[in-house]
């Protein structure tokens, strides 16, 4: 089987966190149809998946350079992660507006 370089791997890895940050933006718009989670929590579990793919380019992109054992400056640190694509955590019982009516759930128009 043919092994994929760092490179290939590191764009497949932005490209899905690119596409976890447009899902985020989605469901914090239009909310999600899960009917037995409010859209908090989904929330908070799409910025996870964030988090994890910014960590893995961080690591990928570490393992990139030969690190040594006395220099402490290839080391990867939390900073690696201040990165501005990952959203707010949110309340878990977070609900999006105008979603409900007397506690169930509306359609909304398309127009």
């Amino acid at each position: 089987m043919k092994r994929t370089s760092v490179t290939v791997r590191v764009a497949r890895l932005e490209a899905q966190v690119q596409a976890d940050v447009n899902h985020w933006h989605d469901l914090m718009a239009n909310g999600c149809n899960d009917p037995f989670w409010p859209d908090g929590v989904n929330l908070n579990l799409v910025r996870n998946h964030i988090i994890y793919g910014l960590r893995q380019i961080a690591e990928l992109n570490a393992s990139e350079r030969q690190l040594s054992m006395f220099d402490a400056s290839g080391a990867m640190t939390n900073n690696a992660l201040d990165d501005s694509r990952i959203p707010p955590k949110v309340d878990d019982n977070y609900m999006v507006k105008d979603r409900y009516e007397n506690g169930r759930r509306v359609k909304l128009d398309a127009g």
